[in-house]
Order: C-alpha cells, then sequence, then structure tokens
C-alpha cells in the first residue's frame, strides 16, 4: 500500500453520514460524523458542563446536522438560542442517532470494547 499525500488526506471522503426521518419537522435530516475540531468541541463542552447535562442533546445534534453539502446547519449560537428549544423528544432521537454515529453510544463504546479484545 501506497503513503498517502497531505492532498489525498485532505481530498478523502472520510465521515460518514445517516438521514433520519423526523415526521416532527415534516422532513428527513442529516447527520454527519463530527469533524475532529467538533468533537474536541463537545469534548471540550461536556467537560465544562460536568454534571449539567443542560444544552447537551442540541449541541452534540447541532453539531451534527449539515445540509445536503455536508456543512453545518447551524452556528454554536444557533445551537443554542434556536435548536435548544425545539422538543425535547426529537432532540432526544437525534441524539442517539448522533452518539450511535460518532461511536459516543454505550452500545458503540462496547462494540469498540469486544473490537479492542
Amino acid at each position: 500500500m501506497a503513503f498517502l499525500s497531505a492532498e489525498e488526506i485532505n481530498d478523502a471522503e472520510d465521515r460518514n453520514h445517516v438521514d433520519v426521518e423526523v415526521p416532527e419537522w415534516r422532513g428527513t435530516v442529516r447527520l454527519m460524523e463530527l469533524t475532529g475540531d467538533d468533537a474536541d468541541r463537545f469534548s471540550t463542552f461536556s467537560v465544562r458542563n460536568q454534571g449539567d447535562t443542560t444544552g447537551i442533546r442540541a449541541y452534540l445534534v447541532g453539531l451534527c446536522l449539515v445540509r445536503e453539502d455536508g456543512k453545518r446547519m447551524f452556528t454554536d449560537d444557533a445551537i443554542e438560542r434556536k435548536l435548544g428549544k425545539k422538543s425535547g423528544a426529537v432532540l432526544g432521537r437525534l441524539f442517539q442517532e448522533a452518539a450511535e454515529l460518532n461511536g459516543l453510544s454505550k452500545a458503540a463504546q462496547a462494540k469498540q470494547d469486544e473490537n479492542f479484545s
């Protein structure tokens, strides 16, 4: 196998996505795996707010929600001001999907542990 160049790495489409039907919003949304930077943002958010989960569903979902072209739909400010005000049930379902997609759910972590055993 040949060594990759920086250009080849930059051009690689390496983020998975899942399209999720949201009947309450009358349509489908796309959740994409976090970028490295966004994964770090989410980790920082989680550590900074340890013990206080206010906004955690909206924050992970907002970091993962993308348009068809893969660009984020919400800025960090809009996540808090707008997305966090949407249905907790909907955000909960999308949070579970995003957590699974990014290996953050208990099931995904158990599978990773199994693969490394």
